[in-house]
């Protein structure tokens, strides 16, 4: 859901911690301890930041009472969300998050870690018109020392346009490219081929909505 940045925000804390020999700990959540803390500010009249960090750790699942999974992981994240209002028809938004975890993989550790940025401005043209155009890169890398390495980074834009036609009607159409590329490291036992590929992708679309009745809409596409 899209985050309210028309005013600062007041700090916000919470944190939690599970001794996981307690018997209430032996349930689907499994939950040892997390923490989380975000903050909003007006940075002008026009900007408006919010950050957040958070860490969770959840503890292996059981067998039964007595005998553990070897499947404990956490992962620590952070982000921003900054929102900017050059003009009375203009929104930019720029928004990104990292990441870093573990996972136990039977007695050994495997790594993952991550990072995406997100730029977006949507600008009004008339009373009738708005253009979206949004730039977007993701990051995803996972280590698992029994199977294999994947590295996956994801380039993606996109291009929306938007004009009501009449009191009922709305056209809509975009254009779209996404350029992805996977570069797995094998090891011994496992292997993937190709180890490297690119996987472009094109895209686009038209439809039309139409307000049938205050209840009622109809799209074709």
């Amino acid at each position: 859901p899209a985050l309210d940045l028309s005013a600062a925000a007041a700090p916000s804390f919470s944190s939690r911690e599970i001794n996981p020999e307690d018997k209430p700990f032996r349930t689907p959540d499994m939950l040892r301890r997390a923490f989380a803390a975000r903050y909003g500010m007006k940075v002008t009249e026009n900007a408006f930041l919010r950050i957040y960090a958070q860490h969770s750790y959840r503890n292996s699942t059981f067998l039964n009472d007595t005998l553990r999974n070897a499947d404990e992981w956490g992962v620590t994240q952070g982000g921003f969300r900054l929102g900017l209002y050059p003009t009375e028809k203009d929104i930019i938004t720029i928004q990104g998050d990292v990441y870093k975890g573990v996972r136990d993989k039977n007695g050994t550790d495997a790594d993952f870690d991550g990072q995406n940025l997100l730029t977006r401005w949507r600008k009004t043209l008339n009373e009738k018109s708005e253009l979206v155009l949004q730039v977007y890169y993701d990051r995803y890398f996972r280590d698992d020392p029994v199977a294999t390495a994947d590295e996956l980074i994801t380039y993606d834009v996109d291009l929306q346009h938007t004009y009501k036609i009449g009191n009922s009607n709305q056209l809509l159409w975009g254009l779209g490219y996404r350029h992805v590329e996977d570069h797995v490291i094998n090891r011994i036992n496992i292997g993937l081929l190709p180890s490297y590929r690119t996987l472009p992708l094109y895209s686009a679309f038209v439809q039309n909505e139409t307000q049938v009745t205050d209840y009622l809409k109809l799209t074709i596409g």
